[in-house]
């Protein structure tokens, strides 16, 4: 049976109490190809795993509606048996991979990224996961303007389903891409915890800009501009590889042919490259701001979501 929520206001649901990243999982669909890979992804992530994940519909048309389904459905205001029907089908493949699901239709808003980020923070979701790369009929879930707009405004940590990404039953391998700023090791943490959630190997790869300005490093009290060299990366990834080994982690670095640890130059093509050459699964990585080092939503990131065959995890 699906487990019913009371269906009004997102903020009925809000809840003051912290969870980690993994414990709560709100999952948005809409019914396309790429919201299918999301589920797919979530529960090949967490099944079996102690996580509730809240599957929810916002559309930006359609008849206004409030239905929830389950043990004891509330009266509908409005049918919508196909908006019903991508979250019920949703919830019944997640509760058959063992996860606890939740499903809910809501009415359509005129800011549907907005509602979806509000209603991870209603949920105490610490991850947001969404499909993007194609448009479902009920217009949804796509990398122009909600999912980006998801990515943007979020403040957790976001997993993306690419249209054409591939997703296994299970998680074997993780590949984690870090540079020595702080949105790096916020990954590598996340990367562990995801590791440890679906019993995976991490691969750590170290990427740099090879033309970019310095960034700031913060060290004994006082800042420096400096770029990572060879050895200053490898250092960094034994350091991160280190950490993970003691969490009880199988994790390794991965090598570029010609570059040793280093990926240098077109950073998402190489992220990608790196994820195929060791057979990830799933990419993890940190955001930055447009001055700061690392992985930049405004092109590496989005880069990484229109060319990955594998679900990249945003971390925060």
């Amino acid at each position: 049976m699906i487990r019913t929520v009371a269906v009004g206001s997102i903020t009925d649901h809000r809840s003051p109490t912290h969870v980690s990243t993994l414990e709560r999982i709100l999952l948005a669909v809409d019914g396309s190809a790429a919201s299918e890979s999301a589920v797919r992804a979530v529960g090949a992530l967490i099944k079996g795993g102690d996580t509730d994940v809240f599957v929810v519909h916002l559309s930006d048309d359609g008849p206004p509606l409030a239905i929830s389904f389950g043990p004891a459905p509330m009266p509908p205001r409005a049918t919508a048996p196909r908006t019903e029907a991508y979250v019920e089908s949703a919830v019944r493949t997640l509760q058959s991979l063992g996860v606890r699901a939740t499903g809910a239709v809501y009415k359509p808003v005129n800011d549907v990224g907005g509602e979806i980020v509000e209603s991870a923070r209603s949920f105490a979701c610490g991850l947001i996961a969404v499909g993007t790369g194609g448009r479902g009929r009920l217009g949804s879930i796509l990398l122009g303007s909600v999912a980006r707009h998801v990515i943007h405004r979020a403040d957790r940590s976001v997993l993306v389903a690419p249209l054409s990404c591939t997703v296994p039953s299970a998680f074997t391998r993780i590949l984690v891409a870090v540079d020595g700023s702080k949105y790096s090791e916020r990954a590598v943490e996340l990367a562990a915890e995801t590791a440890e959630m679906a019993g995976a190997e991490v691969v750590v790869l170290h990427v740099c800009a090879p033309h970019g300005p310095p960034w700031m490093r913060y060290d004994r009290n006082s800042f420096s501009d400096e770029l990572d060299p060879a050895d200053t990366a490898a250092a960094l990834v034994d350091r991160m590889v280190g950490g993970l080994a003691d969490r009880g982690l199988t994790a390794f670095p991965a090598i570029r042919p010609a570059r040793g640890r280093l990926a240098i130059g077109h950073l998402a093509a190489d992220v990608l490259e790196a994820a195929r050459q060791y057979d990830c699964q799933m990419v993890v990585v940190g955001p930055r701001s447009q001055t700061g080092p690392g992985l930049m939503l405004g092109s590496v990131a989005f880069q990484l979501l229109h060319s990955a065959t594998v679900p990249v995890l945003i971390a925060r």
